[in-house]
């Protein structure tokens, strides 16, 4: 096969994979407590697969894929550690945890779960939920005490 139709092939793979989400909101929302900062600069649902490290994520039957993606600022003086595992999404008296943290790049790679960030500094993340399919789509995310209210849109 000659290079120039497995480009064209990977291109198309990659608008595939791209088309595979809706835009629920896509707008910056911020909110701020304790020396931290969070702009939720866009949240999709889907794509509801991903390809990590040599490793496929589907969500399980009866969820899907709810995509985060969000600048986190350290407006402290100081280096601080920041715990995404502490983030969740409410689900009606519910909540769920991120099934994945990602550095919100092309390539797509897991950041730890407990990040060093730097006093001033500003990182850009992928945070994706496995949320029920069912019932209401979620009204916050919430990291620690930051909460940042959400007004998400289908259609």
């Amino acid at each position: 096969m000659s290079t120039k139709l497995l480009g064209l092939w990977g291109i198309v793979g990659l608008l595939l994979a791209l088309g595979c989400s809706s835009t629920l909101m896509n707008q910056p929302v911020h909110s701020e407590a304790r020396g931290w900062e969070v702009t939720v600069r866009e949240v999709s649902d889907g794509p509801n697969s991903l390809k990590v490290e040599m490793r496929r994520y589907v969500p399980a039957d009866g969820d899907r894929f709810i995509h985060v993606f969000l600048t986190l600022k350290n407006a402290s003086g100081a280096k601080r550690e920041w715990n995404w595992p502490r983030c969740d999404l409410d689900h009606g008296s519910d909540s769920v945890v991120p099934t994945l943290d990602l550095y919100d790049t092309l390539i797509l790679a897991p950041v730890g779960a407990v990040e060093s960030v730097d006093a001033g500094d500003k990182i850009e993340r992928r945070i994706v939920f496995a949320f029920p399919q069912d019932g209401p789509l979620p009204t916050r995310l919430r990291c620690g005490e930051v909460v940042v209210p959400l007004a998400l849109k289908t259609g």
